[in-house]
């Protein structure tokens, strides 16, 4: 059984199992969430899980639809439940790259699954930031790194998530090989040194910063952050503040 971070992480390893024949095809579980926001304390315990899906529901429906925000949280919900149903017996391979949301749910996963035999496919080790980018060439490189998880790697990726479950910063990064928590506005001038004098489209601005960004940021996140910058005034927007291809936004007159 793989599991991955995301749905298009989960497309691509399904595509390539479809259309490539390997031994370690099997089940894909989608680890639908992104650990580098929202709380992430004692994730394991149903009340800290509760907490999060909570806070995601809320951060969701300030930036889409409420039923796609509701629909969100009911596959977060679904991906939480598969996890509890992994039975003992089964191998499991944990697919992450060099990436806050990876590297947080590796930690997690391990703590959580830690009595499985576990197995796991470093894509830094290739030089990849996440699955999602590989092509199926790719995949077949990174499938001759499948490593399983020794103890001792257990021990410090079990000890690493007790420091993590115990933070309430909602906002992680990952540099030179460290989580970080980082202030919830840590992106803002990034995606305010894209913006100008004249009216632009948000979704421009929000692709722009994610392209020069060395972090693996979502459009999401910074879709939410630009909606608290035109509520602060920082910026000005023009267009329905619905889907970030609704409106557009330009720097506040000083």
């Amino acid at each position: 059984m793989h599991l991955v971070f995301g749905p298009s992480a989960k497309g691509t390893l399904k595509y390539f199992f479809n259309n490539n024949p390997s031994e370690y095809e099997g089940k894909i579980i989608n680890i639908c969430d992104d650990f580098s926001i929202g709380p992430v304390t004692h994730l394991e315990q149903v009340s800290g899980l509760m907490d999060r899906l909570e806070w995601l529901c809320d951060f969701f429906q300030q930036i889409m639809p409420e039923d796609c925000a509701e629909d969100f949280e009911s596959e977060c919900a679904e991906c939480y439940s598969d996890l509890q149903r992994i039975t003992p017996e089964t191998t499991l391979i944990i697919w992450h790259g060099e990436n806050a949301s990876d590297q947080i749910g590796l930690r997690f996963l391990v703590s959580l699954l830690k009595e499985q035999n576990l197995y796991e496919i470093d894509m830094s080790s290739c030089s990849f930031v996440s699955l999602a980018q590989c092509s199926p060439e790719q995949i077949t490189l990174l499938e001759e790194h499948i490593q399983p998880v020794r103890q001792p790697k257990i021990d410090h990726l079990c000890h690493e998530w007790s420091k993590l479950k115990l933070t309430k910063d909602t906002l992680r990064i990952f540099l030179n090989g460290h989580i970080l928590n980082v202030h919830e506005d840590y992106y803002d001038s990034a995606l305010l040194n894209n913006c100008t004098d004249e009216f632009q489209n948000a979704a421009k601005v929000v692709g722009k910063t994610m392209g020069q960004s060395s972090q693996l940021v979502s459009d999401s996140f910074l879709d939410y952050r630009l909606r608290i910058l035109i509520k602060e005034n920082t910026l000005k927007y023009a267009g329905k503040l619905e889907m970030l291809k609704d409106f557009d936004i330009k720097l506040s007159e000083v």
